[in-house]
């Protein structure tokens, strides 16, 4: 079957583009991250349902002492009658004082959990506010959630939290389970003088008293508590203005003395959010900024309108701007949905490289380095199912790459036009912007909003694992073109991936034309009249879908064994497609005729050999059919 496709033309941007580096080898985001503290996931038994409002937060600290003293104040509401209040307190915070109106509290400090008695039961709906005066040191690690250095590039001082996805109690009493988000916060930061304290939002205050300074930030959004941030250096700011939807919106950026030069890089990220803007919806906290704050952690993270940052490259520039939308203003509902975070900040990173004619050399690189690293292994969800390893969690592989992916063979399947609109309603939706979002609203959504059933697709590529390999066999007479398509899966966890397949047909002399062919079962026919003599054959060749090691042979070459990589290091792929195609054993023998591997009592048509560990050298698979025996030579390096 052939189906023709409307696609949305987005308008072209025409930007100019700094030198800023475009390529991290491994966008050290994940790094950061994934090497955060495992205490536990992210199923949170708080004794009582409560919503906090809004956070009030002091905090006194110095980047050369690994120590903090604080005072938070929280407005809350009880969604049902409590008589306690519980927060999480890494066991590090000493708790000194806990006040709630007019009367000192009672609690009950340990196991980094910080449960407070009210003295009496307080009604549902009715506003209260307390108020924790807390001192400590916290927990030491270079990837614990607060954090100070001596910075060896320059000699001075810093330092920095990293709250994503359980550090936020190593350095303040918190609710930090998802599901729960401040309404505003006001945060202020008390330093020696000689250093500049950075958070969410505007300055409205700043003055000095003795040796020190206090600054006073008011973020007057929504924010999940894990993207509250400190960040304390001798800063040097720069400050600018950007575009925006007819107006404009201070850039405002705070670099190391010593890295100010690289401030030029930073003029890229005007053209993303021009892009972004285009393609999404407008930027989610206009009468606030946007800007950055170096630090050495590696990487960056997207604290709501300041993302903290290891370097300028492009594609970490874009990947954390795109968290505005996507993590910050629509905000995954649990650890095992990080994807809906990481999934779309990584695609709206290729998206630049789509969209923006300067760097669109880029595209089709960003494409094949993700493909090469998603199919690097045969298994692995999108989906996370034990949040209490937060190396998974922020798998690379995964969260980022393979589920930016999965957006874009979604995308495939049913049309830009649909597809941005969907995305744009996703996060207009009032019960997720400034609000959470999971992988089965996600689901739900798209399918209410395309009107089809996407459950297999969505189960395959998120709740599953693996991906496919294509063997396609064709052949042409009198003008009609004609291809059996089979597919093997890498993992057992997917018998077969419905999708919408692209194959291109070439001439000699250069024609082209493509077939969506609508792959339902392996070894599925399809034909087509062709008005031109088709001299050889491409399956994706714009790399719309997962998948690797594809296959092209003649239809003559039908019911021969197909043994690919080859060479191999690791594994062997051996596919005998065709009405004969059955592989019952498989023997590999070395130059000196002996056997090496065996496997024997199969039914299959495809079979992977694991080859990991043997000796490099010549070799000879000897597969045993159902109606013969084929030799194939195999070489291992």
């Amino acid at each position: 079957m052939i189906r023709m496709r409307a696609f949305f033309m987005l308008s072209m941007l025409s930007i100019s583009v700094g030198t800023a580096q475009h390529f991290d080898k491994n966008l050290t985001e994940s790094i950061a991250k994934s090497e955060a503290r495992s205490y536990y996931s992210d199923i949170f038994e708080y004794r009582e349902k409560i919503d906090l409002k809004m956070g009030k937060l002091a905090f006194e600290v110095d980047p050369r002492l690994q120590y903090i003293k604080g005072e938070v104040t929280f407005a809350f509401q009880p969604l049902e009658a409590v008589n306690s209040i519980t927060f999480d307190a890494h066991d590090s915070l000493s708790i000194a004082l806990v006040t709630f109106k007019s009367d000192t509290l009672a609690y009950e400090h340990q196991n980094h959990t910080l449960i407070i008695d009210f003295p009496t039961t307080l009604s549902a709906n009715t506003i209260d506010s307390i108020t924790i005066a807390y001192e400590g040191n916290p927990p030491l690690g270079p990837r614990a959630g607060f954090v100070t250095s001596q910075r060896t590039s320059a000699g001075d001082y810093a330092l920095y939290t990293l709250s994503q996805p359980y550090g936020a109690r190593e350095w303040w009493p918190v609710r930090q389970a998802l599901g729960d988000r401040l309404d505003s916060v006001e945060i202020s930061i008390t330093v020696p003088s000689q250093f500049k304290g950075i958070s969410n939002g505007l300055i409205t205050n700043q003055f000095s008293q003795g040796n020190s300074t206090t600054t006073v930030w008011k973020h007057r959004y929504s924010i999940p508590p894990y993207l509250v941030a400190l960040a304390v250096a001798d800063y040097v700011s720069f400050q600018d203005t950007i575009h925006i939807n007819n107006d404009t919106l201070l850039y405002e950026n705070y670099l190391f003395q010593d890295q100010a030069n690289e401030i030029g890089q930073l003029d890229a990220l005007k053209d993303m959010m021009r892009l972004f803007e285009e393609i999404a919806i407008d930027y989610p906290y206009p009468k606030e900024k946007y800007g950055h704050t170096m630090w050495e952690r590696g990487g960056g993270m997207e604290h709501t309108t300041n993302s903290f940052m290891g370097n300028f490259s492009w594609e970490l520039q874009a990947h954390e701007l795109a968290h505005m939308w996507f993590g910050d203003l629509v905000t995954c509902a649990s650890w095992r949905d990080i994807w809906l975070n990481e999934g779309f900040a990584s695609y709206y990173t290729g998206l630049t490289y789509e969209f923006i004619p300067k760097v669109q050399k880029y595209w089709p690189i960003w494409k094949q380095t993700r493909l090469h690293t998603i199919t690097s292994k045969a298994d692995g969800s999108v989906y996370v199912y034990d949040t209490t390893e937060v190396s998974r969690v922020f798998d690379f592989r995964l969260s980022y790459r393979k589920a930016a992916y999965v957006l874009h063979m979604l995308r495939w399947q049913i049309g830009d036009e649909v597809f941005f609109s969907a995305i744009n309603t996703w996060l207009t939706s009032p019960k997720r912007k400034f609000g959470f979002g999971s992988t089965e609203d996600f689901i739900a959504h798209f399918e209410s909003q395309t009107g089809k059933d996407l459950t297999e697709f969505f189960n395959d590529w998120l709740y599953q694992q693996g991906h496919p390999s294509y063997q396609l066999f064709w052949e042409q007479k009198e003008g009609l073109f004609s291809g059996e398509l089979y597919q093997t899966t890498s993992h057992h966890s997917v018998d077969f991936f419905e999708m919408t397949v692209p194959i291109r047909l070439y001439s000699t002399s250069g024609d082209s034309t493509d077939v969506l062919f609508e792959h339902t079962s392996s070894g599925q026919r399809f034909s087509e009249p062709i008005g031109f003599k088709v001299d050889s054959v491409a399956i994706d060749p714009d790399l719309w879908l997962i998948s690797d090691n594809n296959q092209i042979h003649s239809l003559q070459e039908k019911n021969q064994l197909n043994v690919f990589p080859n060479p191999a290091e690791d594994f062997i792929n051996l596919s005998y497609p065709g009405p004969e195609g059955t592989i019952f054993s498989i023997q590999l023998l070395n130059m000196n005729g002996q056997i090496v591997k065996q496997t024997n009592n199969l039914s299959l048509s495809f079979y992977r050999l694991d080859i990991s560990g043997m000796p490099t050298g010549t070799y000879q698979s000897i597969v045993q059919t159902g109606v013969r025996t084929v030799k194939e030579k195999v070489i291992i390096y």
